[in-house]
């Protein structure tokens, strides 16, 4: 099986750094001085759940200070931000990790991804003591990576014999008031913390997870909040990398943690994760082989979050009206008339992508010539082909839309039901519908009141004369039809036509509604093209081809009907080749008037602007 790009890209990666023998490793964490330098591991998640990998990347390793952003975020949803802040800092420091360094004006840690502040943020996760705070992170990390992670206890022995530094670091903290808590209750945790056992592929998906807007790719479970992400990759880039943050920026411009068992994370928002495991480090305590190979995939692919990527697509799809697009409903010829002449008053308003602060503007600008129009008085916002909306970008619509009905037009945005996909529904301030075939139908029944007094009415009876094909013919030429027709009730749900059936006449709706089903061959029932109503034909291409029916005709509800027998129909073209050419060129004008509507459709699809 071929490999997949990226897939690719990291295996020539592994190939390329893999004889990279430079870096030492960690000396003064026994177990780690224990690992074998030639280790080497990559992966990647997308923000859709593909895992891509290269090397050593299912070998476990402990996790060490690349917890620290997660537990960060576990801290943000236990305690808050405020309080969060409160206690650890968020300055870059320009010092190694294990700096005994605090803020001279308070006595916090500088941040929370130096030793000092990851030690304090441990200690705001909830849990009454060390093993359940423990415990806490240990599931927490288990959910970033969408699977059960444990603690190696031998890697914690080993920190807890030789973590003088961090013990030192916390009795000044303690003597500063920074940490609240016992020192030995406070270092437990935060040891246990960094001995969870991970591999390359699990810290991938923790990245992704990250990426995703704290949703597991994997799991699709929301492990933590969207709107604690931003905090969490701005620490990253600014602290991540310790004080060779810089010049990480720089070079590889995404937000990463690395740690001392030479693993490295990064986050490209919205789109991957990226893992790299390796244990020589160079003299910051990050990863030789992982920096080298953060820095080729970077500069491979432009992964540089302030990369300029051009134009983005428009956001509007598509715009159009009533006069153009309807609602699948049955129609009596005098409302088809109505919502062709007046029907631009219903705009139609389909958006696409993702939504970003510039694209909400120009959708902003675009429905800003609606409330200025003197002729507008509804709005239907189709949101369904949108994969997300940036929160600003959100809101900025949202007042558009408010501004609109506050000027007295009438909105509504169509939704559709997220359940499990990427965006979750979004807040809107006005009203939000699921089908747009109802939201259509309910505001052309709105306009057709407005324009004629009365709202269309399920029963109304039409007259022979009012019906399609038939309303160009005189009255002596009607006589003659009108002999010629028989007349039936129907009740609803009688089906009228069966899909497959040769056709046995043509039919005129006199009152009620008639679906046309369509048979799709991947759905178990038919779908629904269109609803006839009063004034309305079917089945009238019999009177120049006596092919199958591929459409069923299915009453909705009470029914009446004339019908005229492909017989009769034979007999009039002999009898009266007059009247019969009239109703053929009626047919004609139907038809052209098909074609112009769906010409009319099409050029509609092609539009992106107001």
């Amino acid at each position: 099986m071929s490999r997949t790009p990226i897939e690719s890209r990291l295996h020539q990666l592994h190939e390329q750094l893999a004889g990279q023998g430079s870096g030492e490793l960690a000396s003064y964490i026994p177990q780690l001085s224990a690992a074998n330098p030639d280790w080497f591991g990559l992966a990647t998640t997308t923000v859709d759940g593909k895992a891509y990998c290269a090397g050593n990347s299912g070998l476990e390793f402990s996790i060490q200070s690349v917890s620290k952003p997660f537990v960060y975020a576990m801290a943000l949803v236990d305690r808050g931000e405020d309080y969060v802040l409160d206690h650890v800092g968020i300055e870059p420091t320009g010092d190694p990790f294990n700096a005994v360094t605090l803020s001279a004006a308070s006595g916090k840690p500088l941040n929370p991804m130096v030793n000092a502040g990851a030690i304090v943020t441990s200690t705001l996760v909830e849990g009454k003591d060390h093993r359940a705070r423990a415990e806490r992170i240990r599931d927490g990390l288990s959910r970033f990576a969408g699977r059960e992670l444990s603690i190696d206890e031998n890697v914690a022995r080993s920190e807890r014999d030789t973590s003088d530094r961090n013990r030192a670091i916390s009795y000044l903290m303690k003597g500063a008031g920074s940490l609240e808590i016992d020192v030995e209750d406070a270092l437990s945790c935060y040891i246990a913390q960094c001995s969870v056992l991970i591999n390359a592929v699990d810290l991938s998906v923790m990245a992704a997870t990250l990426a995703s807007g704290g949703r597991n790719p994997l799991s699709n479970e929301q492990v933590v909040p969207p709107e604690l992400i931003s905090p969490v990759l701005t620490i990253m880039s600014t602290c991540g990398m310790y004080d060779g943050a810089g010049e990480w920026m720089y070079r590889v411009g995404l937000p990463a943690k690395s740690g001392v068992s030479g693993a490295i994370m990064a986050v490209l928002p919205n789109q991957l994760g990226i893992a790299a495991w390796s244990p020589p480090l160079d003299r910051h305590g990050n990863s030789v082989r992982g920096v080298k190979a953060m820095e080729l995939l970077s500069d491979d692919l432009d992964l540089h979050v302030y990369f300029p990527t051009g134009a983005s697509q428009s956001p509007i799809r598509r715009v159009t009206s009533s006069q153009v697009v309807r609602a699948r409903t049955g129609r009596t010829p005098r409302e088809q008339e109505i919502l062709s002449t007046h029907g631009n008053q219903l705009r139609i308003v389909e958006l696409q992508g993702s939504i970003s602060l510039l694209g909400a503007q120009e959708v902003v600008e675009g429905i800003a010539d609606t409330s200025t129009s003197e002729s507008a008085g509804w709005l239907v916002l189709d949101v369904r082909q949108v994969a997300e909306f940036h929160p600003g970008a959100l809101k900025i619509v949202n007042e558009a839309l408010v501004a609109l009905v506050e000027s007295g037009v009438e909105v509504a945005v169509v939704e559709t039901q997220h359940a499990g996909g990427r965006r979750s529904p979004q807040s809107w301030r006005v009203r939000m519908d699921r089908d747009r075939d109802l939201v259509l139908q309910r505001f052309e029944d709105e306009l057709i009141l407005a324009e004629c007094g009365a709202m269309p009415t399920p029963g109304v009876l039409v007259e022979l004369g009012e019906c399609q094909i038939l309303a160009t013919l005189t009255s002596e030429q009607l006589a003659v039809v009108a002999g010629l027709l028989s007349f039936a009730d129907h009740s609803q749900g009688e089906v009228l036509v069966a899909s497959g059936d040769r056709p046995t006449g043509i039919s005129w709706l006199l009152s009620g509604e008639v679906d046309l089903l369509v048979p799709v061959e991947s759905l178990i029932d038919s779908t629904r093209l269109r609803g006839i109503g009063p004034g309305a034909v079917f089945g009238e291409l019999t009177m120049v081809n006596d092919g199958f029916d591929r459409a069923s005709a299915v009453t909705t509800q009470p029914t009446r009907i004339a019908f005229l027998s492909t017989h009769r129909w034979d007999q009039l073209e002999l009898d009266e080749p007059d009247l019969a050419s009239a109703m053929l060129r009626g047919l004609a004008e139907l038809l052209a008037g098909r074609q112009r509507r769906m010409l009319e459709l099409l050029e509609s699809m092609a539009e992106t602007q107001f």
